[in-house]
């Protein structure tokens, strides 16, 4: 079992008796037992640690004579070799494993010390301390310090790979009883089951999810991985037991529930149930992106009937395109007309994949041909459409937007699909169909999707109201009120734009809440405890945990508008921006477009606030950017989460890549070393030189620099030289990969905001 290093006693004691301390402050479960020895020492009758000796015998009667003195004993700690090793009560034989095998068998010795570790109690949440906003206080909702240094220390030695006493420590939490109990168990069995201790990880797991107290999202974790370690151990007949409660309703994800079917189908395989094929075809059916959809029909192909476009979608979305694409011709030459269409367009999308782009306009063509009402069809409209573009046969790309616009006004390309054939037509010279196309636009949307038609109307010299009539916020009032020096270099001012005021006008706030939701409600915020346990696991350095079971309490927030608002706050102070930016954000989605501009400030601060601040407005001084600008930027790429991470390996706030991060550092001079883009000082600062350097390459150009941070600055000056005139609505329109598209759009929407909201700006603008 791992250990604490010799040589390094002061160190133990220091920590395992912090470890006391944060049982204490967690609250202890009581331990009724006859006492069959005796204490000497000033024992803490209302919760302590203290030096004590014991009379002698096993250490199971330690609590009996503990409570003759009023305390509730929780542990008992021995020294050995420089070490302290306890002996938790009511503990899994696991966590104290070890103090049997240096105190034969837990029997002490006459006089033996004793560092005995007192409860004191479970304390009750504390009510909200701002019943007006209903906003709790952070201090009701965090633990001292020390209360969490047990669980810390138990996730730096899981961090260390020290799993074994990663265990043991966790368990010794648990077993303290208080809101980390359940967590900690679930932990301590994931170490457990990592040590290879599979028959102990299962009777942690059970104790974990016997508790009480799991979020739904870390009980479903748990399930999962206890029906895993019990598959291992060919208890069939338990892992369907433990899974029956891993479902939508009870807060499984996706993911899970995928794992969770094929697990279930392997078991009742292995028990020679032949239901175990309809588990596993749903899988396949259900879950076909996962590694469960892939492994469920790699076994039940031969033995099962597969519909084939279920099997060629799995295949196709693993990659396995030589296959998926035999299957998918076949389908589409012998398959019913709604079926093959949609073969045919996978066909087009595989041939795509292959750098085939006359084969992939081709199947994308047959497809709409053989079934326009098919799911697939405003798809094949729109990629038959891009390729025909990339091959500069643009009026027959006008013919597959035309019809994708007109003919599915639901489909989430339906408006960008409008708004280019409008243009097309716009570039030919024929301004009457790109009139009629805008037109239809604006009669028939609302918000964002309105103020788009209705810029292009006007940049066309068309007769339009002003895009902030219908979004005010849109990038399309932002480029309309920007006028002709939409393109130019901001303004030397934009570099002193900051005057943050974020705690002001709760009042007003306040307010602005009665009048449209009514008066708020009593009594403590919706899932207090819940928020509690996840704060305190933040604090504790499960961060990642923390996010999970917080995002997911957003979801129970819907309809309870007082609540979004105070969770919000409560999150803010806790530094998890990311979290309260979205439960924000959820309150203010209720508000049309046209109504933001009323929205009390110290509201919408909540949805763009301006956390690290010192650092941001350092890096941005050094690189001559605006602070503001940097603020929007790193909201987009992080919402000011420093241990963000994405698929393509960006890290930290400003999410730079560590190829381009390992160049910079180079550049500014600074030794290079992994890890260091999670600090938020270095990822700001390497962040805004990123900019900074983009912005002076493509002559103040704002567009081209956000497109070129997002994009690539090949791409950038690709999309500058393409596009057909000047002016920053073309060059958005110009940007082929819609994620830059949606990246250029949202930080200047979001930019334009930060001026309105901490610059005084009148109305949300650039300048």
């Amino acid at each position: 079992m791992s250990r604490l290093a010799g040589g390094h006693g002061l160190r133990a004691v220091a920590i395992w008796v912090l470890l006391g301390l944060a049982l204490i402050a967690a609250g202890a479960s009581t331990v009724a037992a006859q006492a069959t020895g005796s204490l000497a020492g000033n024992i803490p009758a209302h919760g302590g640690v203290a030096l004590v000796t014991w009379s002698g015998g096993p250490v199971e009667g330690v609590p009996g004579a503990a409570a003759e003195s009023g305390c509730t004993a929780v542990s008992a700690w021995v020294t050995t070799e420089g070490e302290l090793v306890g002996h938790v009560f009511r503990a899994p034989s696991f966590v104290n494993a070890r103090f049997g095998s240096v105190t034969d068998g837990g029997n002490l010795a006459a006089s033996t010390p004793l560092v005995l570790v007192c409860g004191a109690g479970v304390v009750a949440p504390p009510p909200p301390s701002d019943p007006a906003l209903h906003a709790p206080n952070l201090a009701d909702y965090l633990p001292s310090g020390v209360a969490v240094g047990g669980y810390t220390a138990a996730v730096r030695s899981r961090d260390a790979g020290q799993y074994d006493l990663a265990a043991v420590q966790f368990g010794q939490v648990a077993s303290a009883g208080g809101p980390l109990a359940p967590v900690a168990m679930m932990r301590a069995a994931q170490m457990l089951q990592i040590a290879d201790r599979d028959g102990e990880a299962v009777d942690a797991f059970e104790l974990a999810l016997g508790m009480g107290g799991l979020p739904p999202p870390l009980e479903m974790v748990a399930r999962l991985d206890a029906a895993n370690t019990l598959w291992r151990l060919d208890r069939d007949a338990e892992v369907l037991a433990m899974l029956a409660r891993v479902t939508l309703g009870n807060g499984a994800a996706g993911s899970q529930l995928a794992q969770a079917g094929w697990l279930r189908a392997q078991a009742k395989r292995a028990a020679g149930d032949a239901g175990w094929t309809a588990d596993a075809l749903a899988v396949v059916a259900n879950y076909p992106g996962t590694s469960s959809g892939r492994s469920a029909l790699n076994a039940i192909e031969g033995r099962a009937a597969v519909p084939p476009l279920d099997a060629a979608y799995v295949r196709y979305l693993h990659h396995q395109d030589a296959t998926a694409r035999t299957a998918y011709l076949q389908v589409a030459t012998t398959g019913a007309p709604g079926d093959a269409a949609v073969a045919w367009f996978y066909v087009g999308a595989l041939a795509e994949r292959a750098g085939e782009r006359d084969e992939a306009i081709e199947a994308y063509r047959s497809s709409v041909q053989l079934d326009a009402s098919s799911r697939v069809a405003d798809d094949a409209h729109w990629w038959a459409a891009y390729l025909l573009a990339q091959a500069g046969r643009d009026a027959e790309a006008v013919e597959h937007w035309s019809a994708l616009s007109a003919g599915y006004p639901s489909s989430s390309f339906a408006a960008d699909a409008g708004v280019r054939a409008a243009l097309a037509h716009a570039e030919s010279g024929v301004f009457g169909p790109a009139e009629s196309v805008l037109r239809t636009m604006l009669n028939g949307s609302s918000g964002s999707s309105a103020a788009r038609a209705a810029r292009w109307l006007r940049v066309l010299e068309q007769e339009a109201p002003g895009p902030a009539q219908y979004d005010p916020r849109s990038v399309y009032a932002i480029l309309d009120a920007a006028g002709a020096a939409s393109e130019a270099p901001l303004p030397q001012a934009a570099l002193g734009e900051w005057s943050v005021n974020a705690d002001t006008g709760w009042g007003e706030a306040a307010a602005w809440m009665q009048a449209r939701y009514g008066a708020p409600p009593g009594g403590a915020l919706h899932g207090a405890d819940t928020v509690r346990l996840a704060l305190t696991l933040a604090e504790a350095g499960e961060g990642a945990v923390a996010r999970s079971v917080l995002y997911g309490h957003i979801e129970t927030l819907a309809g309870r508008p007082y609540d979004l608002l105070a969770f919000s706050r409560l999150t803010s102070a806790a530094g998890l921006h990311d979290v309260s930016i979205s439960a924000a954000t959820r309150l203010l989605d209720g508000i049309p477009s046209s109504g933001r501009l009323q929205t009390p400030r110290a509201i919408e601060r909540l949805a763009y606030p301006t956390p690290f601040a010192p650092e941001i407005r350092a890096a941005a001084q050094a690189e001559g950017i605006p602070p503001l600008l940097l603020t929007a930027l790193v909201r987009r790429e992080s919402l000011f989460n420093p241990d963000a991470g994405s698929s393509a390996g960006a890290q930290g706030l400003a999410q730079v890549i560590p190829s381009t991060g390992r160049a910079i550092a180079e550049s500014l001079g600074v030794p290079w070393e992994p890890g260091m883009l999670f600090d938020p000082a270095t990822s700001v600062r390497f962040g805004a030189h990123y900019l900074s350097a983009q912005l002076t390459s493509f002559e103040g150009n704002v567009w081209n620099a956000l497109s070129a941070y997002n994009g690539g600055p090949g791409n950038a000056s690709r999309w500058s030289r393409s596009q057909p005139f000047p002016g920053a609505d073309w060059y958005i329109e110009t940007v082929d990969f819609e994620e830059t598209r949606r990246y250029l759009r949202v930080v200047i929407e979001d930019y334009a905001w930060y001026r309105y909201l901490y610059a005084g700006a009148p109305a949300p603008s650039m300048r």
